[in-house]
């Protein structure tokens, strides 16, 4: 959240799993509830998105999912547009799609947010210079408009004049990993439970410690292979499947 609040393009980069989304959209919730910015935050979800132009369908559906305020300027930008076109004209082309949201969004004061950009990244050499070409334009087009990306990669801006802030995510230290399995394990269900099984098992000087800090003990490291290696989406499954005699293993 700081970072974004300084930064234009922020990139948040992990394996699969691993929580980009949920903190993207923990992020996009914190700024929303405290109206950080005035036009809200546009979400667009480009899971499967693999072309320029799918990107460009995806964040125009993205605007009319958001605020009602926003949703209500683009429709009547979009009507707009329709009407000074001539009637007899075909199709509109993938650049004039492009500038029409740039001309749309050239005013507004929001965060736009790409989920999972993976799919423009990993595809042809065009569409990851589309994507890049695209943003280099937003920026300098959309003045008050900053970018949240997720991903598995870095987008690599460089040669565009943009810097890149990277949020890289990786396994959780040993302290989060038990909170986060206490707090979804059926067989733990009381709070008074879930906190005994956290204490149980922590480490006091090994709570910040993940499989890759050099400060790692043996024990620690043994309690984070239980829990998939720190890994959350792992977690998550080891911990809704786990039952009382999984608990009873574990504490001892």
């Amino acid at each position: 959240i700081r970072i974004l609040l300084s930064r234009r393009l922020v990139t948040i980069v992990g394996d699969n799993g691993v929580g980009k989304s949920s903190v993207a959209i923990a992020v996009c919730s914190y700024l929303s509830e405290r109206r950080k910015f005035e036009n809200g935050v546009i979400f667009a979800r480009l899971r499967g998105v693999v072309t320029h132009e799918d990107l460009l369908l995806a964040l125009a559906h993205a605007i009319m999912s958001g605020s009602h305020d926003l949703a209500t300027r683009f429709s009547a930008f979009s009507e707009r547009l329709r009407k000074s076109k001539d009637s007899a004209s075909t199709s509109v082309s993938i650049r004039d799609q492009e500038e029409n949201l740039l001309t749309f969004l050239s005013p507004i004061k929001a965060l736009i947010v790409l989920g999972n950009v993976s799919g423009l990244l990993t595809g042809s050499s065009e569409t990851t210079s589309d994507l890049k070409m695209f943003l280099s334009r937003l920026f300098d087009r959309c003045s008050y408009v900053k970018i949240l990306t997720t991903g598995n990669e870095v987008i690599g801006m460089h040669g565009f004049g943009i810097v890149e802030h990277v949020v890289s995510l990786g396994p959780l230290s040993l302290y989060s990993s038990l909170r986060l399995f206490a707090r979804l394990s059926p067989a733990l269900a009381t709070a008074a439970q879930k906190v005994k099984f956290v204490k149980t098992l922590l480490i006091p000087d090994q709570a910040n410690v993940t499989l890759e800090s050099r400060e790692l003990s043996a024990p620690a490291a043994q309690i984070l292979y239980m829990l998939g290696g720190g890994h959350p989406s792992k977690i998550v499954k080891i911990a809704c499947e786990s039952s009382n005699d999984r608990i009873d293993q574990m504490l001892s």
